[in-house]
């Protein structure tokens, strides 16, 4: 979908277009939390689409993968977890991505390499995979037996700065407001 007005912003900008800026999800700063990896028990989350397992994805549409009562189970769950499996869903984008990094796990993205260059997350440092086999080395090669290596430590530092830098509310803001008003320093 092309432009509506001078300056648009699209979340899944497949194609460049003059006046159309790529934009994305943000997630509210006060959503990130401190990393504790003595309180980490499990390989990944509970509520990993289904598709970036390899399962029959068959709860879309559905609210079927919300297991959780309230919002603090959920986040519990994801920074209990050494690892947060993602894919495509509706899109490339989507706020789980952001929920996982902010919770103090690494993301792992099915198929991350097919996301169209300009489509929302741009520049994400994300962990590619497209097999089982590749998932669980990733897995096995970052975390030794429930001790983070360096090579894990590093790339949730990637990830955690490509948030803070990126993908807050803020930073999308100042983003839209420094794309339509070049001149400010916002």
């Amino acid at each position: 979908i092309g432009n509506q007005y001078k300056n648009s912003f699209k979340r899944e900008l497949v194609f460049e277009e003059e006046g159309v800026y790529p934009t994305g999800f943000g997630i509210p700063e006060e959503c990130i939390m401190p990393i504790n990896f003595d309180k980490k028990n499990k390989l990944f989350q509970s509520t990993y689409p289904k598709y970036s397992f390899f399962e029959n994805p068959n709860d879309l549409g559905t609210k079927n993968h919300h297991i959780f009562n309230n919002e603090n189970e959920y986040y519990k769950d994801l920074s209990e977890s050494w690892f947060g499996l993602c894919s495509i869903r509706g899109g490339w984008d989507s706020l789980r991505l952001y929920e996982i990094i902010a919770a103090g796990s690494v993301l792992l993205f099915r198929d991350f390499h097919n996301k169209p260059i300009n489509c929302s997350p741009q520049n994400l440092p994300a962990i590619t995979y497209s097999t089982k086999d590749e998932l669980y080395k990733i897995m096995t090669d970052l975390v030794k037996d429930d001790v983070p290596t360096e090579a894990y430590k590093f790339i949730l530092e990637a990830q955690r700065n490509w948030l803070e830098n990126n993908g807050t509310t803020s930073a999308r803001a100042k983003k839209i407001l420094n794309t339509i008003f070049p001149e400010s320093l916002f």
